[in-house]
């Protein structure tokens, strides 16, 4: 899954509510009227990437969870339409949506996402000139998971020697 994939699908859901939303930056010019611009930041891998056990199957797969920075702001609002996304993002429906879109091809492993730490709604309106540009912003971090298929060893089937003076088989 890339940064391009969560934010496609965030923008997605966010039009399901009835919002205009955009990925940003963006090099086409912006709507006019009340729309969400979703940006991405920072990636990082939340601990340590999984490694599988022996399997006679010759592949199996390994699991890095990683979390990314996401970023919403709301143009020529007043923060009601960061709110209701907010609390979409916490209801099951989200869930539920996330898990149908982002499903992998193996059904084995969840390649979904989950909203983790939404932060506050900030005034970020700015004074251009006569102007007034009303802006709010929300960050949350994002949960997901990359599976990487990787080659493992045979289970070992049996097993016979020394210890001491005394030969084992198992």
């Amino acid at each position: 899954m890339t940064s391009l994939d969560i934010r496609s699908f965030l923008c997605k859901w966010i039009s399901s509510l009835g919002y205009k939303a955009i990925q940003f930056p963006t090099n086409t010019p912006a709507p006019s009227g009340l729309y969400i611009a979703v940006s991405s930041g920072m990636v990082s891998q939340y601990g340590a990437m999984t490694n599988p056990g022996p399997d006679d199957s010759g592949t199996k797969k390994r699991i890095v969870q990683n979390v990314i920075s996401i970023t919403l702001n709301e143009v020529e609002g007043d923060g009601d339409a960061l709110r209701a996304i907010k609390n979409s993002l916490q209801s099951k429906e989200f869930r539920d949506y996330a898990k149908s879109e982002l499903q992998g091809e193996d059904l084995n492993f969840d390649t979904g996402v989950s909203i983790w730490e939404i932060g506050d709604i900030v005034d970020i309106s700015v004074k251009d000139g006569d102007f007034n540009i009303k802006q709010f912003t929300m960050k949350f971090d994002v949960n997901f998971n990359d599976i990487i298929s990787s080659p493992v060893s045979k289970k070992i089937l049996s097993v016979s020697g020394t210890i001491g003076n005394e030969n084992f088989e198992t």
